[in-house]
């Protein structure tokens, strides 16, 4: 489960998928400037689908490091990670 702070109260989102151990506090993260709360172990590629975004359309720098989309499914979330998440669009 992923809780995001909105305005002080936290709401919870469920993910269709699990990837395991339960976090009793939960880590606090930022993601595009937000703080998120993880309650659960999850992967950066499970946490891209469950907040929406499909991970061959995405770029992701964390902690101020490009990950490789072939690592998106072997990085685990971390207590205090900065994760910048950019969706590529089209147009002109």
């Amino acid at each position: 489960m992923i809780v995001r702070r909105q305005g002080g109260r936290e709401a919870g989102r469920q993910g269709g998928r699990e990837a395991g151990n339960s976090r009793k506090e939960g880590d606090r993260l930022k993601v595009n400037g937000a703080e998120v709360i993880l309650r659960e172990v999850v992967r950066l590629d499970m946490f891209l689908v469950e907040q929406g975004y499909n991970p061959a359309y995405v770029a992701v720098e964390m902690n101020g490091e490009v990950v490789l989309k072939s690592a998106y499914d072997q990085t685990i979330l971390s207590d205090s990670d900065v994760i910048e998440v950019v969706r590529f669009v089209g147009g002109g």
